[in-house]
């Protein structure tokens, strides 16, 4: 039996009152922030121990025999914990096709109620963070009769959410809407910052034939804050074997750095990108 304190992980042996043994310390400094955040998690069926919030706003990932701190990605949402309402953070656990995730709700800043879920992907090792309109105060994971897995998400609102990767949900109204989604990268240099490129073409993986792009490019600081406008919202075509793509070589190209970004109108429940290929060509270093 592990026991989680504010201040430490405690092991119990025995099973029963007459052969239980003295506890023993097991983790000092990695207590847990309170019960309801203290969750088994899994990966691809198989248990690979707990996970967990320290009162030193620290995220531990446990399999009983060593502890691994894994939130400092997120350590700057981690640190607007509003301890005055800590009791009322909670966590699941939540397994939905290849995906195996740890959700952790938090109440931060001046919010009374939980307000931010921070999602860990068990298998990628990766964060995400979802602020919903609406204060979520609970959830719940279980898998029904047919072996479905489900997720409800309790609203402070008093309605019950499912989380459904096939549904977009608009909560005005309770409708759902499609919306406008925007991608964009951060400024690239293709592998050679002193290098200015002439861009050929581009393809892109998308499920979206509406897909908007916009190109920019800089050499110095200064166009870095005024950038050159390569193509702006410009439309995809249709390459010969069925590819997205956009054609550059008629544009003005000589930039050292491009950025690009993607925006979706949201017609449709699509892949709104997968993937891009961007041709280039040397030009010079001068």
């Amino acid at each position: 039996l592990y026991i989680g304190t504010e201040r430490r992980v405690i092991r119990l042996l025995g099973d029963s009152p007459s052969n239980f043994q003295k506890p023993e310390t097991l983790f000092q400094n990695v207590g847990i922030l309170n019960q309801d955040v203290w969750k088994m998690v899994f990966r691809a069926g198989n248990p690979l121990g707990a996970m967990w919030i320290t009162p030193s706003n620290k995220v531990v990932i446990s399999d009983f025999n060593t502890y691994e701190d894994i939130g400092w990605p997120i350590q700057d949402v981690l640190d607007t914990l509003n301890k005055t309402y800590a009791a009322k953070c909670w966590a699941i656990y939540s397994q939905h096709s290849i995906y195996n995730l740890y959700i952790l709700a938090l109440v931060t800043g001046a919010n009374t109620q939980p307000d931010t879920l921070c999602v860990y992907d068990i298998e990628m090792k990766k964060w995400y963070i979802w602020q919903p309109t609406d204060k979520m105060l609970g959830g719940l994971y279980h898998i029904d009769v047919t072996g479905v897995p489900i997720t409800y998400l309790l609203a402070a609102s008093g309605k019950l959410y499912e989380l459904d990767p096939d549904v977009t949900q608009d909560r005005t109204g309770d409708t759902p809407l499609n919306f406008t989604v925007t991608i964009q990268t951060s400024w690239l240099d293709f592998g050679d910052h002193t290098l200015r490129k002439v861009l050929n073409e581009l393809e892109v993986m998308t499920g979206d034939s509406s897909l908007a792009v916009t190109i920019q490019g800089a050499s110095n600081i200064s166009e870095f804050t005024t950038p050159a406008a390569v193509a702006t919202s410009a439309a995809l075509t249709t390459g010969p074997l069925g590819e997205y793509k956009l054609m550059l070589a008629g544009k003005t190209t000589k930039d050292r750095y491009y950025k690009l970004k993607f925006v979706s109108s949201g017609t449709s429940q699509v892949d709104v990108l997968d993937g891009f290929s961007l041709e280039l060509f040397p030009l010079h270093r001068i």
